[in-house]
C-alpha cells in the first residue's frame, strides 16, 4: 500500500501538501490572493505551472491575454491550465484576468482618484469604459464610479 500523504517543510513545520491545498481553495480564494499578491506564492505549492500562469497574468494583464498564451508561458496545454483554474482555484481564466485587472484598478485609484476612468480602463486591457464598468460591477457589487467617489473622500478625510 502505499503512502498517500506528501509534507512539504517549510522551517521546522511540516505541512501537509493535501491540508495546504484544502486551506488555500477554502480559505484564500483567489480573490484574496489578487488582494494580497504575497498569497500567490502559495500557488507554487499547489501546482508551479498555476503559479506561472498567475504570474505571468499579473504582469501582463493590460494587454489582450488568451488562455492558450498564457498555457504557452506556464509549459502546459491549454486545456490543462483551464483545468488548474476550475480544480485547483473554483474559477475560469477570465475570472482570474478580471480581478487581477479590478485589484490594479481598485490600486489605482486609490492613489490617484483623479485618473480618468476611459484612461483607466484603456491602461487595464479592457475594450471601453462600458465594458470595465460592467465587470467592474458583476466582481466587486459597486460600480467604478462610487469607488472612485470613496477614494476621492478617503483622501480629503
Amino acid at each position: 500500500m502505499l503512502n498517500t500523504r506528501c509534507y512539504l517543510y517549510n522551517g521546522d513545520k511540516p505541512y501537509n501538501l493535501a491540508q495546504v491545498d484544502n486551506d488555500l481553495i477554502n480559505d484564500l480564494y483567489f480573490e484574496n490572493m489578487i488582494k494580497y499578491g504575497k498569497s500567490i506564492e502559495k500557488l507554487k505549492i499547489i501546482n508551479i505551472s498555476l503559479y506561472l500562469a498567475v504570474s505571468y497574468i499579473y504582469k501582463n494583464s493590460n494587454s489582450e491575454l488568451l488562455i492558450s498564451d498564457v498555457a504557452r508561458q506556464s509549459n502546459i496545454s491549454s486545456s490543462h491550465l483551464s483545468y488548474l483554474f476550475r480544480v485547483k482555484l473554483n474559477t475560469k481564466f477570465k475570472d482570474v484576468l478580471f480581478l487581477i485587472r479590478i485589484n490594479k484598478a481598485n490600486n489605482v485609484l486609490s492613489l490617484n482618484p483623479n485618473i480618468s476612468l476611459t484612461k483607466l480602463a484603456q491602461d487595464l486591457g479592457f475594450y471601453d469604459l462600458s465594458h470595465f464598468g460592467k465587470v467592474y460591477k458583476r466582481y466587486t457589487g459597486t460600480t467604478i464610479t462610487n469607488f472612485k467617489k470613496e477614494s476621492i473622500q478617503n483622501l480629503i478625510y
